[in-house]
């Protein structure tokens, strides 16, 4: 797919940032589209993401926004510092339902409990990962190729990385926080 096709394909209703690496022909196109398009370099204490993550919750109250999953594209990928960041950023705002997407891999915050993840057939998977990067989890999960049955995971040893999603519905039943990993077909 060419640039231009994936411009036509996705209109972001929000682009915000210190808007550096964005192009006079992007943003033009996006403006054309009627994309609401917010400079804040101003701000360089905090990154593009955490930026638009702001400016969505100044517009939108929390309520509106529980029931919205935020896909950012182009979160991951590239330079492992502002994967690193992004990943940081799912912690940091751990109420709101937010994907991070790029470089065909999908990831997400999942808080304690139980969650059960429908996959899209033929977009997320087959591999997926838990990783626990805030410190250690007991997670328990059914649907994946090797399932974990209370099982200790943390970042200085066990991770549940290269698994396989198998079934339709996959539940994962954690303690702490985790960063449920898939790849995708995009």
């Amino acid at each position: 797919m060419s640039p231009l096709e994936a411009r036509r394909h996705t209109k972001p209703a929000l682009i915000a940032g210190d808007l550096d690496s964005i192009s006079d022909e992007v943003r033009q196109f996006y403006r054309q589209e009627g994309t609401r398009i917010v400079d804040l370099s101003h701000d360089q204490d905090s990154t593009d993401l955490q930026k638009c993550l702001c400016e969505l919750e100044k517009q939108f109250d929390a309520e509106q926004l529980s029931d919205v999953t935020i896909i950012a594209a182009g979160a991951m990928g590239g330079r492992l510092d502002h994967t690193l960041s992004s990943l940081s950023t799912l912690h940091k705002w751990p109420h709101l339902q937010l994907v991070l997407w790029g470089d065909g891999n999908m990831a997400q915050l999942l808080t304690p409990g139980k969650h059960t993840i429908r996959p899209a057939k033929g977009f997320a998977g087959p591999s997926c990962a838990l990783v626990p990067l805030n410190g250690p989890a007991t997670l328990t999960s059914s649907g994946l190729k090797w399932n974990l049955d209370r099982t200790v995971s943390k970042f200085d040893g066990m991770i549940s990385t290269s698994n396989h999603i198998s079934e339709d519905t996959v539940v994962i039943e954690t303690d702490a926080d985790i960063i449920w990993i898939t790849e995708t077909a995009l």
